[in-house]
């Protein structure tokens, strides 16, 4: 009775080769692709974009299981299944959007690049700078912008270099890593939540996107023993019932770069826009850069 159970495991075990032969092989399917649900194995897809003419299906994946992503395409009925870019020295693409004319525009190593849909060498349309994320392309395919450093930045697709649209950011209080070690003030990310990527108004007028200001979260001293010598660094977080930081929204108006806050997160004493202003303004402290201001406005008339 006692060789029982290793009479089972061992037949089990000369029979696991043949059942795996007879599985049928796992395919790239439309589903898959846009799922949210995680990835049992290899490197789930990320980031799926349609093209302009909805024919054509741009991602981020790695057929190899392996963690560095690259752009790859599929057609609208599933066929087609192709790599756009190639493997560099195991750098991930991170960020893809498309450009009218059947063009891509992606962040690699920290690199703004333009690619065409057909192939061919990527144009590097703006240098490794900062930390960027969240990348798009404004509807009528003339600006590209996205996060840096806790601002919007533009790029004019025409032709010229990067100009940065805000100056909200303020800097960490602490100097580690980490998800809560985060600007005091930016655009675009919470401690705990995904990036928000700037949403464009059809006409291009307009940018919004998440307003993140934690400076009115306690700041805990958290032992740091992997530097040369043990110090203490301040990170942000609420206790337990408090929250890690205060949220709105933000309105960027493309010609004038101004930043407008038409919205408030209701019962909070902490610098919110007003509710008949819709203005949202603080004074950030001496040893961080000058200040973080949303002007008030009103919003224009739906057109």
């Amino acid at each position: 009775m006692s060789r029982a159970p290793s009479r089972l495991a061992l037949l089990l075990l000369l029979a696991a080769p043949s059942l795996r032969a007879a599985e049928p092989p796992l395919t790239l399917t439309l589903e898959r692709i846009v799922s949210r649900r995680p990835s049992l194995f290899g490197t789930a897809p990320t980031a799926p974009a349609w093209s302009p003419d909805g024919k054509v299906l741009a991602f981020l994946w790695n057929d190899q299981a392996m963690p560095e992503r690259q752009v790859w395409l599929v057609n609208r009925d599933g066929g087609g299944l192709r790599r756009l870019t190639e493997p560099a020295s195991g750098k991930s693409i991170s960020e893809v959007a498309w450009l009218p004319g059947q063009r891509l525009l992606y962040l690699e190593k920290g690199e703004i690049r333009r690619l065409a849909a057909g192939g061919g060498k990527p144009e590097v349309l703006a240098p490794a700078a900062g930390d960027r994320s969240a990348l798009s392309v404004s509807p009528d395919g003339k600006t590209a912008a996205w996060v840096e450093d806790g601002d919007l930045w533009f790029l004019p697709l025409a032709g010229g270099k990067p100009v940065r649209a805000t100056e909200v950011a303020v800097k960490p209080s602490g100097k580690g890593g980490g998800v809560y070690d985060r600007h005091d003030v930016e655009l675009g990310r919470a401690a705990w939540d995904e990036e928000l990527a700037p949403a464009w108004s059809p006409d291009s007028r307009f940018v919004a996107l998440q307003y993140v200001d934690r400076r009115n979260v306690h700041a805990f001293p958290i032992p740091d023993y992997l530097s040369p010598e043990a110090s203490l660094d301040l990170i942000r977080r609420g206790a337990p019932g408090e929250v890690n930081d205060l949220r709105t929204v933000a309105l960027i108006e493309v010609p004038t770069r101004k930043l407008r806050c038409p919205s408030r997160l209701a019962g909070t004493s902490w610098p919110s826009p007003s509710p008949r202003e819709g203005s949202c303004s603080s004074t950030a402290r001496p040893t961080t850069r000058s200040t973080a201001r949303c002007t008030s406005w009103t919003l224009p008339p739906a057109r």
